[in-house]
């Protein structure tokens, strides 16, 4: 648990309405951007506008067929972009990977390693996701 989210129930109560689709419950976990994790350029991603090691964006990456690159998915009351994709080996698991760099984590990790730390205690978590409609 990060802190800093609102709980999913309150917010989807809040936001009941045309503009939230639910998705369901997926298997969210955190990634960041470096090589080891991701590719030889871990800073750009499907989206080559946003640099994944710059942004301070809450960024999320899916398997391309499940949720549209560019479309705006809500976790735990947040809104994060969906810039980057992962492998076709994930087919069949309803998951997302939220990008954990040193711009948009809490203000106390200040180096990459403590993001990859920050991410490797986030763990695997089951989440609620909405999709934001007007990305349809």
């Amino acid at each position: 648990y990060l802190g800093v989210w609102a709980e999913p129930a309150t917010y989807a109560e809040e936001i009941q309405g045309p503009e939230m689709i639910p998705l369901g419950e997926w298997e969210v976990t955190a990634y960041n951007p470096v090589a080891w994790q991701t590719d030889s350029e871990p800073c750009i991603g499907a989206l080559p506008t946003v640099n994944l090691c710059k942004t301070n964006q809450k960024i999320a990456a899916v398997r391309h067929s499940d949720i549209p690159l560019g479309s705006t998915i809500i976790i735990d009351g947040e809104e994060y972009l969906v810039a980057d994709t992962f492998a076709e080996k994930y087919k069949g698991k309803r998951k997302i990977d939220i990008l954990m760099n040193i711009n948009n984590t809490p203000a106390h990790i200040t180096t990459m390693g403590e993001a990859v730390r920050f991410a490797l205690d986030f763990g695997a978590q089951k989440k609620e996701v909405f999709l934001v409609s007007s990305n349809l």
